[in-house]
């Protein structure tokens, strides 16, 4: 493996939530000053660039329903590092990652830095094949990773349900959080209401973000790896974003 080398794709396959086709890829470094030093997974569209796929309305890599498809108040600028990365892919500059190299990349990784591994930079893990993803964090945690982190929209399919230890429930209200919870899911809640930010008994309110004073990075916190367990809460945060940048709060 090149030590230059800062993304790789990690799999082509049919996604599981539409029966399209899913390209997933792994960033090794990142500047994500919310999140921290970190490796991050990607899911997106092979065949469309991710700008043109998220404004059709129907992202491939996005369960339908996720009201940041409706209202264009996705936290990820798709302009970014994920049209980057859609153009390496098309030009060929983005070199297979096979399973008995995952190790080897994570030694890259975390001497570049990085801490914790971030699944969904943008698109939804339940697009892809579960064991991928167990496969990779256990080897991120191999080769001395503090974490991981992730979230699924996808959470009331049952095609997500083996997920459930893996990432957290992404809901957008009290009565989804709720339900998530009911099915076993802890949740990280984005409340885009000023009347409905208030937490929930079993929820604290995210160290990293802006209301919180940005007491701590995804990497220092460590709540959102969807690991179970009585003491574990579930997360609320303000909507954040650039769709959110409008958004009067009352406080």
């Amino acid at each position: 493996m090149k030590k230059s080398q800062r993304t790789y794709l990690i799999g082509l396959e049919r996604n599981r939530l539409n029966g399209g086709a899913i390209a997933s890829f792994l960033s090794l470094t990142s500047d994500n000053g919310k999140v921290g030093p970190s490796a991050q997974v990607w899911f997106l569209n092979p065949d469309v660039d991710p700008m043109t796929d998220y404004h059709s309305g129907a992202p491939s890599a996005c369960p339908k329903g996720c009201p940041r498809i409706d209202d264009l108040t996705c936290y990820v600028e798709k302009a970014r590092a994920p049209l980057a990365i859609f153009q390496a892919f098309q030009r060929g500059n983005t070199p297979e990652l096979r399973p008995e190299l995952y190790a080897e990349a994570f030694r890259i990784a975390r001497a570049k830095g990085s801490r914790i591994l971030r699944f969904g930079a943008d698109g939804d893990p339940a697009t892809v094949d579960p064991r991928m993803l167990y496969a990779l964090r256990d080897a991120a945690m191999a080769e001395g990773f503090e974490g991981w982190t992730g979230y699924t929209h996808a959470w009331a399919s049952r095609r997500a349900d083996a997920l459930r230890g893996l990432v957290m429930a992404s809901v957008d209200d009290v009565r989804e959080a709720r339900a998530a919870r009911r099915r076993g899911w802890r949740t990280f809640r984005v409340s885009a209401d000023p009347c409905d930010d208030a937490t929930e008994a079993g929820e604290v309110r995210c160290p990293a973000s802006a209301e919180r004073g940005n007491v701590a990075t995804c990497g220092t916190c460590k709540l959102c790896d969807g690991a179970s367990g009585t003491v574990r809460p579930s997360v609320l945060i303000r909507g954040h974003g650039a769709g959110f940048a409008g958004a009067e709060w009352q406080v």
